[in-house]
């Protein structure tokens, strides 16, 4: 089966070559939103706007992979529903060397990255992405749209909802709930419960700031 890619960026490219790297599948095309679609090719390959990718692909026949960093935190569940309502399937793209325990329950449109552990009777959602290093503790619940950067550990029982950054080398104890939209600032110690929309930094970790409104935004 072969995969889109929504996006046209570095990590696009990024995403090209693990997905080659580390499956069977083909990268053949990359889809991204009309007002950003000013040219017809991107890596060698078609470029079309996100309202053409049913005209010109069949959902049967192609997986799709989204390539949204943590700069609009908020744009990665806009672009994972309109993947959804095209019909098209989101792929899990999995690390050879990540370590998953074999009762892991996982949904769709995952990034696993290089040497990442997910422990026993742990659940992820939807269109996470978990970088390089990480350790996700047994028992764990992640929820959808998720940006887990390099080398965070989270502890064992603890329940994070949807749409958090949590920074590179961050900490979290075990039996925590992390609330929607947190921001945890880079090599944080988080040892308290967090609040929604709400921003973190510090060891320990204290709250600094909110985004209701905005969202997390990272420029």
């Amino acid at each position: 089966m072969n995969v889109i890619i929504y996006g046209a960026s570095d990590f696009a490219l990024f995403l090209t070559q693990k997905v080659e790297a580390e499956t069977d599948m083909k990268v053949i095309a990359y889809v991204v939103d009309d007002e950003y679609h000013t040219s017809d090719s991107f890596n060698g390959c078609p470029l079309i706007p996100i309202s053409s990718l049913c005209a010109n692909y069949n959902p049967d026949s192609h997986q799709m992979l989204i390539a949204a960093g943590y700069r609009k935190m908020r744009q990665r569940g806009i672009m994972h529903e309109k993947i959804v309502s095209s019909g098209f399937e989101l792929m899990n793209l999995i690390s050879k060397s990540a370590v998953i325990a074999s009762n892991v329950k996982m949904g769709y449109g995952n990034i696993v990255l290089d040497s990442v552990i997910i422990e026993s009777n742990t659940t992820l959602g939807n269109n996470n992405l978990i970088w390089s290093g990480g350790i996700i503790c047994h028992d764990v619940h992640i929820g959808h749209h998720n940006y887990i950067a390099p080398s965070v550990t989270i502890g064992g029982k603890t329940t994070m909802m949807d749409g958090s950054f949590i920074g590179m080398g961050c900490l979290i104890a075990d039996k925590l709930n992390v609330a929607n939209e947190t921001l945890l600032a880079a090599g944080s110690l988080l040892l308290k419960d967090t609040l929604e929309f709400s921003r973190y930094k510090g060891r320990p970790a204290l709250c600094y700031g909110t985004h209701q409104e905005a969202g997390i935004e990272i420029l």
